[in-house]
């Protein structure tokens, strides 16, 4: 059973203001033990004001990488491309933001890429800060059929991939990047809650608690309750 802590804010500029101090930490200690740090974050629009205010924060942020949770298989100039978004944040700052997908059409091979580009990285993720969906889909771990390899992935796999049993293609960083990130945090509503407090306590009937059961870490939540 994966230990879990929720903190919960009354309003959106607490919760922002709450993530954004969370991340914040870890990036600087990351940067203190290390001298870099590796976080990957999904984009989200309620995360927007997060992010915000943790580029308003004050670091040498030339030794900080962004990679995104997951992403569409779009040209990064595309209005949904999620790496696009964090880099217009994140790159004035001197921050390097490294993209999942890619132009290739094929899912597979754009996954395969992808893992090439992370392998010279400072692994494991100092960070991943996760989202779900209403029915546990978190980040590329959805019910479809490439959810057993994203989840059960092997320990040099660090991105992959995947397709959602609507069609959706998707890039995604893996169970194995997951499970060795030295945090993990969770950023959802309070209708949520219950979802995740039973994927904490081992229901692993969703991708969420199917990740959550790989992870040792103790993990924090923000819930913005209103």
């Amino acid at each position: 059973m994966t230990e879990l802590e929720l903190w919960e804010a009354e309003d959106a500029d607490e919760f922002a203001s709450s993530i954004a101090g969370d991340i914040g930490f870890i990036i600087d200690s990351a940067l203190d033990a290390r001298r870099q740090a590796l976080i990957a974050l999904p984009w989200e629009d309620f995360l927007a004001p997060a992010y915000d205010k943790l580029a308003e924060q004050r670091r040498d942020w030339r030794h900080v990488t962004f990679v995104p949770t997951h992403d569409d298989l779009v040209p990064v100039n595309d209005p949904t491309s999620k790496v696009a978004k964090l880099a217009k944040l994140f790159m004035p700052k001197g921050a390097r933001v490294l993209p999942l997908s890619s132009e290739n059409p094929d899912y597979k091979l754009a996954g395969s890429a992808a893992n090439a580009r992370l392998q010279d990285l400072g692994w494991p993720l100092d960070l991943v800060l996760m989202t779900f969906s209403d029915d546990g889909e978190a980040a590329g771990f959805v019910d479809g059929p490439d959810l057993a390899e994203a989840i059960e992935s092997p320990d040099d796999i660090r991105a992959l991939g995947v397709e959602t049993p609507g069609g959706r293609q998707i890039v995604s960083i893996s169970g194995h990047a997951v499970a060795k990130a030295r945090t993990v945090l969770f950023a959802l509503r309070g209708q949520n809650q219950a979802a995740l407090e039973a994927a904490g306590a081992g229901d692993t009937e969703t991708p969420l608690g199917q990740v959550l059961r790989k992870v040792t870490v103790p993990v924090d939540a923000h819930v913005l309750t209103d």
